[in-house]
Formats: C-alpha cells, sequence, structure tokens
C-alpha cells in the first residue's frame, strides 16, 4: 500500500507538529489536521482539542523531509552537470536541457 497524497498544508500542520507544536483544528488547519488524524499521523491529546504528532506521524514526515532533500541535491547536480556541459547522470539522453 502506498502512502496517501498529502498537500501542501497537509505537510505544513505535519511539520509543525513534528517540530512540538499542538495543532487545534480551527480555519485554514481544520481539514489537513483532522486528515492527519484520520491517517493516525496525529492524535488528540487528552483535553481533545490540540492535536499532536504520533509515530507513525514523525516517520512519515521524516521520509517527506528525505525525499525533498533528495530531490534538491537531484536538481543540483543537475545543473552543475549542465553548467560542466555534461548530460546528467540520471537524465535520459532526450532529456530537456536546463537555461
Amino acid at each position: 500500500m502506498s502512502d496517501p497524497f498529502l498537500s501542501e498544508d497537509d505537510l505544513i500542520v505535519l511539520s509543525l507538529a513534528a517540530d512540538g507544536e499542538r495543532m487545534i483544528a480551527i480555519g485554514r488547519w481544520e481539514k489537513p489536521t483532522e486528515k492527519l488524524e484520520a491517517l493516525g499521523y496525529l492524535e488528540y491529546a487528552p483535553d481533545k482539542f490540540n492535536a499532536v504528532i504520533t509515530a507513525a506521524g514523525r516517520e512519515r514526515w521524516t521520509a517527506e523531509e528525505a525525499a525533498e532533500l533528495h530531490a534538491f541535491v537531484r536538481l543540483n547536480n543537475m545543473v552543475v552537470e549542465e553548467k560542466k556541459g555534461k548530460e546528467p547522470a540520471d537524465a535520459p539522453g532526450d532529456a530537456r536541457r536546463l537555461q
């Protein structure tokens, strides 16, 4: 089973929770907080008002951070190879070149 898609707002809420913030499901953050709670990434504290990150949520956030870092490093390497005038190692032969 693949990981469910997380929107930008979902990821913002998850990142704040990973930093130790307690999330309140109101306004802009209501839907993402409720979605993350339904997925098991957040759980409500005993006060039933503040949501905190779960072990599964922390694991998902760690995976998201790693994927973002990998994408950044890959893009950086492509730019460096482009500046050197080389074909990026992981790009197909007909890949569009960066300007």
